[in-house]
């Protein structure tokens, strides 16, 4: 009897978990801000300007802006210097960069740009930057260089709905770290002034034109795209455009990740970890795949994977254990979020209500007994506390669980049937 109602209960209470992980943060009723379709280009929350346009969106909510307001160009000519000093007088302390969005011809001057760009971007310490690409393309060898500036930062790229990455576009977009695509990317031959100089006759012609693929070639190896990208643009008139499907690009090594900083960060974390604790960590992430795979929360996923396989935990992660008091100490000191106030983001490791608590405390205490429930309900109370302080919720996961271990470790009768609520019936 005591078995059917744990069995119970915990389905409910994991059902519900999983239900209520999925609710977004937004008001679903939001009134979404009136825009002329005509002169910009709805991208999230932001509007940017149509046409020839370079420059940082801003966080609007960190900024104190309007979406309207949320674009900083960047003029032709600014230097470092002048774009900062336009910082201090046009926004507010605080105001930080999201995105840095490119939506014009790539030339000399883009380059110039861009490169002003990323020296504005670490002095505002901005962290894993997204440029946002919708460009007609233009002069190859820029769109190389400002490819590897994309390359060296670590930045991620974009292609949002409704816009377009075309021509020597694709090399920006070749470049980075990650790459999200809603929009199109397009090729096409490079045009005659890609070739460096006027040209008089088909022979030369050819000379500079096998130069100009060949370093098409050799630029896009070092991201690990396939040299069957230039095979595929040769076909196509430098007048016309041939649209790449998403298959396609995967084809080519194109698609969402970027093989080449896969392999680095492999190579990093074997060097500085060695193969054993890279092998845990390979064994950590089916791990938590497979835990997932069963419809549990990704919390609990990662938090049972983590104590499963610690080896590769430290590698990845080591900041954690050294900084728990640190964290600790945040969570002590953190005044409770907007939403915290309000019980939006009242939601514990496995629990989602006070109800779920009760309903499911008494055969708790019955199989695993007091000890255990007590340390439970605690970790809850800690996780929701932390959460509802808008402290990053893998910070609150993993303090969580150094705080309670004997919890989450899965190595017991309790800590399995908290997993998986099917045990008993399974057994």
């Amino acid at each position: 009897m005591v078995g059917k109602k744990v069995n119970l209960s915990l389905r409910l209470m994991l059902w519900v978990s999983i239900a209520l992980a999925r609710v977004p943060d937004t008001l679903a009723d939001a009134t979404p801000p009136k825009i002329d379709l005509n002169k910009l280009n709805i991208m999230g929350f932001y509007e940017v300007p149509q046409g020839n346009s370079f420059g940082f969106v801003l966080d609007n909510a960190k900024c104190g802006l309007n979406p309207a307001d949320a674009f900083f160009e960047i003029d032709k000519g600014e230097n470092v210097e002048s774009i900062l000093a336009r910082f201090r007088k046009e926004l507010s302390d605080g105001c930080e960069i999201d995105e840095l969005y490119v939506s014009e011809r790539i030339d000399e001057s883009s380059l110039k740009k861009i490169l002003v760009a990323a020296d504005v971007v670490k002095v505002n310490k901005k962290e894993d930057l997204t440029v946002r690409l919708n460009s007609p393309g233009g002069s190859v060898y820029h769109a190389f260089e400002m490819g590897k500036v994309i390359a060296n930062n670590g930045w991620s790229v974009t292609v949002r709905e409704g816009s377009n990455c075309f021509s020597s576009c694709v090399y920006l977009y070749a470049a980075g770290a990650r790459r999200g695509l809603g929009g199109s990317v397009g090729i096409h031959r490079p045009f005659a002034s890609d070739l460096g100089k006027e040209i008089d006759n088909y022979a030369e012609y050819l000379i500079l034109y096998e130069k100009v693929t060949t370093d098409i070639k050799n630029y896009l190896a070092t991201f690990g795209i396939s040299p069957q990208f230039v095979d595929w643009l040769n076909v196509v008139p430098s007048d016309n455009i041939r649209i790449l499907k998403e298959q396609e690009l995967e084809d080519l090594g194109l698609g969402a990740r970027n093989i080449a900083r896969v392999e680095f960060k492999k190579a990093r974390d074997i060097a500085k970890c060695g193969q054993t604790a890279y092998q845990a960590l390979l064994d950590f992430q089916r791990e938590d795949e497979a835990c997932g795979n069963e419809g549990l929360p990704s919390k609990v996923c990662l938090v049972e994977s983590f104590w499963t396989f610690p080896a590769a935990v430290s590698c990845v992660w080591p900041s954690y254990e050294e900084s728990y008091e640190a964290d600790v100490e945040s969570i002590k000191t953190s005044p409770l979020s907007e939403k915290g106030n309000q019980g939006l983001m009242d939601l514990g490791f496995l629990f989602s209500s006070k109800k779920e608590i009760e309903d499911s405390a008494e055969p708790l205490s019955a199989i695993c007994g007091r000890s255990y429930l007590g340390d439970l309900l605690e970790s809850e109370v800690l996780y929701s506390t932390c959460r509802n302080k808008n402290i990053g919720d893998r910070t609150c996961l993993f303090v969580t669980a150094f705080t309670y271990p004997t919890i989450f470790k899965p190595t017991t009768l309790c800590e399995r049937l908290v997993r998986n609520p099917n045990f008993l019936s399974d057994s």
